[in-house]
């Protein structure tokens, strides 16, 4: 099934397509710069990790509801703020809170 609704065909097909699309695009969560924002904050993706820690990039997509490839972008993007660290272990990424207390 497709997300989006299936066109209603008439003597101004481009019109409604287009106006369908507008709207389902409109009912994205954009910011006023037009980028996605996350359905999680960032203390979300923590507390996922923190829970299964040594965290699977799998069990954070499962705790937080989302798929794999938006997990591991959040999951890299806390990496590269220095929030959490991985470590590889055979063929995955084992994720891990940094604990700010520790570097006080």
């Amino acid at each position: 099934m497709s997300r989006y609704p299936r066109p209603i065909y008439s003597t101004v097909d481009g019109l409604l397509l287009l106006e369908r699309i507008r709207v389902d695009m409109s009912e994205s969560r954009r910011d006023d710069r037009g980028r996605f924002t996350p359905q999680h904050s960032e203390g979300d993706v923590l507390a996922a990790v923190e829970k299964h820690e040594p965290a699977g990039t799998n069990e954070v997509a499962g705790e937080l509801g989302i798929k794999r490839p938006s997990a591991d972008y959040r999951l890299r993007q806390l990496e590269e703020e220095q929030k959490v660290t991985s470590k590889k272990i055979g063929n995955s990424l084992a994720w891990s809170c940094i604990d700010w207390r520790d570097n006080a």
